[in-house]
């Protein structure tokens, strides 16, 4: 265990790990307070990757019958580190906490790790930082990408007056120009991938979710930006009513006053198969839309190519799934061409 300290001797629980048990437990975080007789301010410590003494984890952990901690821990020696450098001083008025993911190869070649921050002047202010890993890139590859980083912060900002969209409150690069960091207001949440881990999405829930996907792929489209990388592993769903919220946004495509660039994209069942020919038209965020429809409807992964009859078996109303099956349509003539589309032809599929 002692591994698992950080520089000062307290521990971090994984955020993430942390939330997957409470919603195997069937717990909120003020049920785990009660459960574990810790005030509802020591409970949100374990959901908000905040340091934690020993005592108090041991406490928590024996009231869910857990005897071996080390799976929900972040290991001390990572928790303050960026790629193998400590970048604490180089982020200004942000202090790097711990880490909240492993790193994560994106299909454009970048490599990213999540990290929780605090603002080192304001109180109980918080950030999600995202650190690009840049030294391994060629110069030419180094230009390249960083038109492609600037795009989350610009999308951001085209569409800060809507609520599915991080707010981003900085971009910046290391002094040495080695990794280059996004720093958006913290947000609490789980990705639909892994909330679809534990069970599909029904009934008004499924609804809204995908509804709010639609809301936010229009605004977007608006804006004449793409999501195009729309997946659920970058839909967040934020307590305490699974609000949708779109992360990652270096990945969607600027239409306008943006440089067009090749890449090389992995195989991705919710990726619309026009887009390795750079043939890339709002439809192919319809085509991902139905796509992520039945994966929250069945947890399961839909079909690549799409196949449009996935959906008969499925518990959702006639006109839901007659949209979904023209939404996957292999063959983007035959889609929808508008969100506006979509949504008039789900009716009243959702009733909030």
């Amino acid at each position: 265990m002692a591994d698992y300290r950080d520089e000062r001797g307290y521990f971090v629980v994984d955020s993430e790990q942390m939330n997957r048990l409470r919603l195997e437990r069937g717990l909120s975080a003020r049920g785990l307070a009660d459960l574990a007789d810790v005030s509802p301010t020591t409970a949100g410590r374990f959901f908000n990757s905040e340091r934690l003494q020993v005592a108090t984890l041991t406490k928590v952990f024996k009231a869910l019958d857990i005897d071996d901690m080390r799976p929900y821990l972040i290991d001390g020696g990572v928790a303050k580190t960026v790629f193998g450098q400590r970048d604490a001083d180089v982020l200004a008025e942000w202090q790097v906490d711990n880490a909240l993911t492993r790193p994560v190869q994106l299909s454009n070649g970048l490599s990213f790790r999540t990290f929780q921050l605090t603002h080192r002047v304001l109180p109980d202010t918080f950030g999600r930082g995202k650190c690009y890993e840049l030294s391994q890139l060629n110069t030419r590859d180094a230009a390249r990408v960083r038109e492609q980083l600037l795009r989350h912060p610009l999308v951001c900002r085209s569409v800060r007056e809507q609520k599915h969209f991080p707010i981003n409150e900085r971009v910046l690069y290391s002094e040495d120009e080695t990794r280059f960091w996004v720093i958006d207001r913290w947000f609490d949440g789980l990705t639909l991938n892994d909330r679809l881990r534990y069970e599909p999405l029904r009934g008004q829930q499924l609804a809204k979710v995908m509804t709010e996907i639609l809301h936010a792929l229009r605004a977007l489209h608006e804006q004449k930006i793409i999501r195009r990388e729309l997946s659920p592993k970058y839909i967040v769903l934020t307590p305490p009513n699974d609000d949708v919220l779109l992360t990652e946004l270096e990945l969607a495509k600027l239409t306008e006053g943006a440089v067009s660039v090749s890449e090389s994209w992995d195989a991705d069942p919710f990726r619309a198969p026009e887009i390795e020919n750079d043939e890339i038209t709002p439809s192919v965020d319809l085509y991902s839309w139905g796509q992520v429809l039945f994966h929250a409807a069945t947890g399961r992964l839909p079909s690549s190519p799409a196949d449009q009859d996935q959906f008969e078996a499925l518990e959702l109303p006639d006109a839901v799934k007659e949209i979904a099956r023209q939404c996957v349509s292999v063959s983007y003539k035959f889609r929808k061409h508008s969100v506006t589309e979509v949504l008039n032809g789900l009716g009243g599929w959702y009733r909030g």
